[in-house]
C-alpha cells in the first residue's frame, strides 16, 4: 500500500515537474500592435556635439533627427530572474516630452498570463508592481532607478530622444567616446 502511495506520488510529481517546465517552453504571443501615429517633425543634428555622438547621429539619421514625443516599444523576451527562465512579452511605452515610461511585462506558460509586472516612471516618481513579489512605490532609490532607466532604454529604444532633448548634456571624453550627463530631477518640457 505505501508503495503504491510513493508512486502516484512520484507519477503527480514528474507530471507536475514537466508540465511546469514544458509549459515554459512555449514562447508568448506578442501584444497586440498600436496604430502608428503621425510622421514627427525633424530638426537638424544639433551643434557642438561630440565628435563620436555626431558620427552615430549622422549615421542613423542623415543630416535630421526626428522630434520624438512619444514610442512604443512590444515584443517577447525570456525571463530568468530566478535562474529558470520564463516566457514574457512586453509593452514599453516613452513620453519623452515628461521623461516617463511605462512597462507592461507578463510572463506566461502555455501563452497563459503568470505573473504580470507593471512598472512605471512618471517625472521621476517610480512605481514597480511585481504582483506576486509586492509593490514598491516612490521610494527614493526606485525613483532615482527609474529615471536611469528611463535614459538607458531610450538611448538604445529610440536614441533620437538624447540628441534633441535640452535636458541632457553630451560630454566629450575622447575621438570615440562620449558621456551623457543626465538631470538630476525630471523636469517636463513643454
Amino acid at each position: 500500500m505505501v508503495k503504491k502511495v510513493l508512486m502516484i506520488l512520484g507519477a503527480a510529481l514528474v507530471i507536475l515537474v514537466g508540465g511546469t517546465w514544458l509549459g515554459l517552453q512555449v514562447a508568448s504571443n506578442r501584444f497586440d500592435s498600436i496604430p502608428a501615429g503621425h510622421a514627427p517633425d525633424t530638426v537638424p543634428i544639433p551643434a557642438g556635439l561630440p565628435a563620436p555622438v555626431e558620427r552615430f547621429a549622422r549615421v542613423v539619421y542623415g543630416d535630421a533627427i526626428p522630434v520624438v514625443e512619444s514610442a512604443v516599444v512590444i515584443g517577447r523576451a525570456r525571463l530568468a530572474p530566478t535562474g529558470l527562465p520564463m516566457p514574457a512579452r512586453f509593452r514599453f511605452y516613452y513620453d519623452a516630452r515628461r521623461s516617463s515610461h511605462y512597462h507592461e511585462i507578463e510572463v506566461t506558460w502555455f501563452k497563459l498570463p503568470l505573473m504580470r509586472i507593471h512598472e512605471r516612471n512618471l517625472e521621476g516618481h517610480a512605481t514597480l508592481d511585481l504582483s506576486l513579489f509586492g509593490k514598491v512605490d516612490d521610494q527614493p532609490h526606485t525613483n532615482r532607478a527609474g529615471i536611469q532607466g528611463y535614459w538607458s532604454e531610450v538611448l538604445a529604444w529610440v536614441p533620437a530622444i538624447t540628441l534633441t532633448d535640452p535636458r541632457v548634456t553630451w560630454e566629450p571624453f575622447d575621438d570615440n567616446t562620449a558621456r551623457l550627463i543626465l538631470p538630476e530631477r525630471i523636469p517636463s518640457r513643454h
